[in-house]
């Protein structure tokens, strides 16, 4: 689940655009990790704070993410399409 957004990655590093990556959720998981894992490691459950820390880790790489590349459009990548001409073909339009 909290790897989920960096599935993809790889349109990430070619579009240099984190817009495939949701920040609130982002941030919603950091937060939720943080706090479980300082509960867990306050009543010393291994069980319930060693997941939260891959979260956090997850987390935190979707924010590098965002930091580096931003959240705003960028231009089309080769290979993609920039009109429904594009993805129809014309005699379908």
């Amino acid at each position: 689940m909290y790897a989920g957004p960096l599935a993809t990655i790889k349109l990430v590093i070619q579009t240099k655009s984190a817009q495939s990556i949701p920040p609130s959720f982002t941030a919603a998981c950091l937060v939720n990790c943080s706090l479980w894992i300082s509960y867990g490691m306050d009543i010393r459950d291994f069980l319930i704070w060693s997941p939260n820390v891959l979260g956090l880790f997850f987390s935190t790489a979707q924010l590098g993410l965002i930091c580096v590349y931003g959240l705003e459009k960028s231009t089309a990548v080769k290979g993609s399409f920039s009109s429904k001409e594009d993805v129809l073909g014309k005699e379908s339009v």
